[in-house]
């Protein structure tokens, strides 16, 4: 899947704005590298992908790559000598983060006087990089001085031979040392950030809010469909109907190029993914491009890019929910659409229910249904016809093949096929 040098790029192509992606694992180092995080897991989780991790709770890993990332952590077990990815949320940082630090307007009643003591300082044991504007970056080996405790897990210091204001440090990944003797120090008494403000005059002007900085978590498609497609200006716009994990409801407009341009970029983004080293194939095939296109090539191109987004969604959630596939294939772009109510159900009183055709053994019987309706409320209307609970599939108008009908991703997408073709099939077992 290769476009000939004088294959001339859509215009479609050029409005998608280009993200930073994820990259894919690296391979295992040679020697042991200093662990960037070290996490705790919360909940026990079973890997549901071939570069994922299994943990219990109460596991312990080390952070080797992606510590920025907030979906994903790269990570080692060192008891198995095993690595993959898991999930973040699952997790507990224990050297990087713990308690986040207090602000340096936080408040204290302690006396300054009680705090005035020996100048403390103190050598970075591992390479640091500052993650957030109010953390102090430190190399190996770098001698610091600590001036005041944020947390029990924080220490507020200044850089010693060069320039530069005071910043956060993990206490675990400094050695504190004594002025005079160079000696290590086991327990030291340091003031808090309040004392230190009023003692350290000199930084008062370039003190650095060290509040709380709260992320906000990326909202992910989870559902994606080809409702229908469009000629407009010599070329076919696909019109996508997408749902997103946190409600919303977004119409996109892409071209096939738009398509291709995509799966070019995931496959080179995802080598390993991809089938590259002797590995299983996990991405999805897309239909290949042609010289001439005409409506029979792009209906064809609409199941098959229909079954490729279920496909691409399906995919290990490091893959689903990549700033790549939410981004430049399901983010909104220029003429894209996104709003808090199903624009589906925006309809004239004559279009607001489908036709469900159910069929039970040799009986065979007809409802009507409103397009919101819910898989318990599908589950219920069959209940009443036929007395008893059963297994659902619809048939895929576009395929033939029968699909089963288990969730509400499931219905939703029935429920749009039904909705374009004017009616639903439901087979029981």
């Amino acid at each position: 899947m290769f476009l000939s040098s004088n294959h001339k790029r859509s215009k479609s192509l050029k409005r998608l704005t280009k993200t930073k992606i994820s990259t894919p694992i690296s391979t295992l180092p040679t020697q042991l590298n200093v662990p960037k995080k070290i996490i705790k897991a919360l909940y026990d989780y079973r890997a549901q992908g071939p570069h994922e991790l299994s943990f219990r709770k109460g596991d312990f890993f080390h952070v080797v790559g992606r510590e920025n990332d907030t979906e994903w952590y790269e990570a080692s077990n060192p008891a198995t000598d095993t690595r993959g990815i898991v999930p973040v949320s699952y997790f507990q940082v224990i050297e990087r983060t713990g308690s986040r630090p207090m602000s340096l307007s936080s408040s204290s009643t302690s006396s300054i006087e009680d705090h005035k003591q020996k100048r403390v300082y103190g050598v970075v044991m591992y390479d640091f990089t500052a993650e957030r504007p109010d953390e102090l970056s430190a190399q190996a080996g770098e001698s610091i001085v600590i001036i005041a405790q944020s947390t029990k897990d924080w220490y507020v210091a200044k850089p010693i031979s060069r320039l530069g204001g005071p910043g956060l440090i993990p206490v675990s990944f400094v050695q504190v040392r004594d002025a005079q003797t160079g000696q290590a120090v086991e327990s030291v008494q340091l003031p808090p950030v309040e004392d230190w403000k009023k003692m350290t005059q000199l930084y008062e002007a370039s003190s650095i809010p060290l509040g709380v900085i709260e992320q906000k978590k990326k909202d992910s498609v989870v559902f994606a469909q080809i409702n229908s497609f469009i000629l407009e200006g010599g070329q076919y716009w696909f019109v996508l109907y997408a749902k997103t994990a946190r409600g919303m409801h977004r119409i996109l407009y892409r071209l096939y190029d738009d398509f291709y341009d995509f799966q070019l970029h995931l496959l080179k983004t995802y080598p390993v993914e991809a089938g590259q080293g002797d590995r299983e194939r996990i991405l999805p095939y897309m239909p290949g491009p042609l010289k001439e296109v005409d409506d029979k090539v792009t209906a064809e191109r609409q199941a098959d890019l229909n079954r490729y987004c279920k496909e691409l969604l399906d995919l290990p959630k490091y893959l689903s929910e990549c700033d790549l596939v939410q981004n430049q294939l399901f983010g909104i772009h220029e003429g894209d659409i996104e709003l808090d109510y199903d624009p589906r159900a925006t309809r004239h009183s004559n279009e607001d229910h489908v036709k469900v055709k159910i069929i039970h053994k040799d009986d065979i019987f007809a409802i009507k249904m409103p397009v919101d309706s819910t898989l318990d409320h599908l589950r219920s209307k069959v209940f009443e016809r036929i007395g008893f609970e059963v297994k659902m599939c619809y048939k895929d108008e576009t395929t033939g093949k029968n699909v089963p009908l288990e969730g509400e991703l499931d219905m939703e997408e029935a429920f749009v096929q039904a909705i374009q073709r004017g009616k639903l099939t439901i087979i029981t077992n």
